[in-house]
């Protein structure tokens, strides 16, 4: 099991995964043997708990969590509070990357981490607080993840090649981070010397160097280039096929190609992308509500390109239900509730984009904290003052439009503070639009108060 584990995050991945599909039986009853573990054998479960967490949580997810139960029994018996740490570890993973239990996942990582910062820098510890930089970014905790990610960093980069992998996912997860938080010149190098020492450690054609371009569209995305973006998630998407990545990072990688290419108007290709990446998680024993909910969204961006607004409104509603019970009022939830907000202004549905648009800046505070460089709240402006004028509401409308150039006010200084001419150029120009519409209700307002004076 170490040996397989050992070698599925080198170069020799292919090899190992050729050898697990021939041991999967024996592996999976090795599992099952914990619960009778003595004295004698409890190292070895402790090592196989330690040294092969990524490999059961991707593969043997099946018994994974009776095998740490089991673990964190024996450890009771016969073991050490370190012990407890690494299974709490164990388990918080299992939580986040697998059931998405983000809280319960956090809540694990905790535990461990109160117990290995007394026992002085090592191997768990770098990995604790990479786990919970990881777990946060889930969460949109950005800020709070970079903290626990410079920790880990700190460990890792000093302490030589044991701790490689996890300066790997470190460095990953810092730039996924600072991606969410628009700080894209930062990302930029993290995701790129991540890619360099993942391709001289893994080798180039390991489904993690795939993870890795695809993170690097995922930048690009953010960042406003969209050309990039479906590059890096079509070479990503390649690698992970060619090397038979696991099923939900080829997910993940399907729906970021659908979603770009829906962006640039490629529908036809969208849609077999997003076709494939359902097929896939139709077949998960635990199939991932953020990435069921992120192919909705998707699937709603299509049909609303397509104009079939009761389909796109069907699809969105579904990835704000899951979006929300994942993460509510993060900005994932927010960016689902503020599509939907189309959809209502498109069927002329005003009382529901009303409804939805106060739902929405009822998160304006956390949604610019978590990504400063979202327009997910001029977006939700924009719907409402339509509905406005739709409803012959002039005052609203010009209140809506002062809010929009307020925000667009503040985009433009981010933007043009981090030498984004592209994107700021942009925002001057809606600047623009903005300034033109509220001279013009400002002069009708100026003619209609003349009338009354006349």
């Amino acid at each position: 099991m170490t040996s397989i584990s050992r070698r599925y995050t080198s170069q020799e991945y292919a090899n190992a995964l050729a050898d697990f599909a021939f041991e999967q039986p024996n592996l999976q009853k090795l599992l099952l043997e914990i619960q009778y573990t003595t004295q004698d054998t409890y190292t070895f479960f402790i090592r196989m708990a330690t040294e092969s967490t990524e490999f059961i949580e991707k593969y043997l997810t099946g018994n994974s969590e009776d095998f740490y139960s089991q673990c964190h029994r024996a450890a009771d018996r016969y073991g050490k509070e370190t012990d407890k740490a690494v299974v709490d570890i164990a388990v918080g993973s299992l939580y986040t990357y697998v059931k998405a239990k983000f809280k319960e996942g956090y809540t694990k990582y905790s535990a461990a981490l109160c117990i290995l910062k007394g026992a002085g820098k090592s191997l768990q510890l770098a990995t604790v607080h990479q786990r919970i930089g990881s777990n946060l970014i889930f969460q949109d905790q950005n800020k709070e993840a970079i903290t626990h990610l410079k920790k880990s960093l700190a460990i890792s980069l000093v302490s030589g090649k044991p701790f490689e992998f996890i300066a790997l996912q470190a460095f990953s997860s810092m730039g996924c981070t600072l991606t969410k938080l628009g700080r894209f010149k930062d990302a930029e190098k993290y995701h790129f010397v991540c890619l360099k020492r993942r391709r001289k450690i893994q080798g180039k054609n390991h489904p993690d160097v795939g993870t890795t371009l695809n993170n690097i569209g995922l930048m690009y995305d953010q960042k406003g280039d969209g050309r990039l973006a479906l590059k890096y998630f079509q070479e990503g998407l390649e690698i992970k096929n060619k090397s038979k990545a696991p099923d939900l990072s080829r997910v993940a990688s399907l729906t970021n190609v659908a979603n770009a290419c829906v962006d640039v108007g490629k529908l036809a290709v969208a849609l077999n992308a997003l076709d494939e990446a359902e097929e896939i998680l139709t077949k998960q024993r635990f199939p991932q509500p953020y990435l069921i909910a992120y192919l909705n969204d998707t699937r709603g961006k299509l049909y609303f390109q397509q104009g079939n607004m009761d389909k796109a409104g069907e699809m969105f509603e579904k990835a704000a239900r899951g979006r929300e019970d994942v993460a509510s009022g993060k900005t994932d939830h927010v960016e689902s509730l503020v599509h939907l907000m189309k959809v209502a202004v498109k069927k002329g549905d005003n009382a529901k984009c009303i409804k939805t648009g106060k739902t929405v800046l009822s998160f304006s505070d956390d949604v610019i904290k978590q990504r400063p460089k979202s327009h997910f709240l001029t977006e939700c402006y924009d719907c409402l003052a339509k509905v406005y004028n739709t409803m012959g509401d002039d005052e609203k409308v010009r209140d809506t439009l002062t809010k929009i150039k307020t925000e667009l006010l503040r985009l433009e200084y981010l933007y043009t503070r981090d030498c984004n001419e592209g994107q700021a150029v942009k925002i001057r120009q809606q600047l623009a639009d903005i300034e033109c519409k509220l001279k013009a209700m400002s002069h009708t307002l100026d003619e209609v108060t003349n009338l009354k004076t006349v």
